[in-house]
């Protein structure tokens, strides 16, 4: 316990060493367990429903059955290792090479699943199922085929510096829980604003110094990482694979 104290403790003050440590044996373990609390204290976060509070267009989530919230557990795992999965690719397409060109290829591969989402509800572009899931699958060949390029190396430092970074997401969700029973909405939207920097800061911070990379390389890997890791709901809800429900406390709480 001690060890995944001082583990998730290097994420909130000191991000370089951080990064040292998921160089070591058992960082993904450590990672593992860092992200198990934070996926309860997601979950029990949810449960809560601390928006109720300050915004009365929140999903109502009280007298929701336990299937509902098995569906909502179900996603913080699939979430958890979709964001690990993107992060890892967009670090190795970022490593190298001339950095505008590269982000805006990134950005382009990240923009390619919503495209096809505003395609596929368009009344006037009806893109159609079959060409809808047609072109998903398409899009997901660049991911595959760098997924087998990258190095089990970098799976394993980097996937172990993603899981720790929930420590941040922990701290911000109990912050954000304070700031719910003040009820006071800027509070919340601050706090929302102030989580996300933080992480953003943590992430550049060790990345940088776990990958050799520019602060602004890994940052960008990161923000392509969430907006690709939020889109997938979506997508699954289009798909008909997730009640509206579920993707509204997914996405909204």
């Amino acid at each position: 316990m001690r060890e995944t104290l001082d583990f998730a403790a290097l994420f909130l003050r000191r991000p370089s060493r951080a990064a040292d440590a998921c160089r070591r044996p058992g960082a993904v373990r450590l990672g593992l367990i860092i992200y198990a609390v934070s996926a309860v204290v997601s979950l029990a976060t949810s449960w809560f429903d601390p928006l109720r509070y300050v915004d009365p267009n929140a999903p109502a989530l009280a007298g929701q059955s336990l299937g509902f919230w098995a569906s909502v557990a179900l996603w913080e795992p699939l979430l958890a290792a979709l964001g690990v999965w993107f992060g890892v690719l967009a670090l190795d397409w970022l490593q190298e090479g001339w950095l505008p060109f590269k982000a805006a290829v990134a950005a382009l591969w990240t923009a390619v699943p919503a495209v096809l989402a505003l395609t596929y509800v368009s009344p006037r572009m009806h893109l159609g199922r079959g060409p809808f899931i047609a072109g998903l699958a398409l899009w997901l060949v660049p991911g595959l085929i760098l997924t087998w390029r990258t190095s089990a190396r970098a799976w394993r430092e980097v996937g172990a510096f993603l899981l720790g970074l929930n420590a941040v997401q922990a701290v911000g969700l109990a912050v954000t829980l304070v700031a719910a029973l003040a009820r006071s909405e800027d509070l919340l939207k601050a706090v929302d604003v102030a989580v996300l920097l933080w992480l953003l800061a943590v992430s550049g911070l060790g990345l940088r110094r776990l990958r050799g990379i520019s602060t602004a390389r890994a940052v960008f890997a990161v923000l392509f990482s969430l907006v690709l890791s939020t889109t997938v709901p979506v997508l699954a809800y289009l798909l008909g694979l997730v009640p509206m429900p579920v993707l509204k406390v997914v996405l909204y709480v």
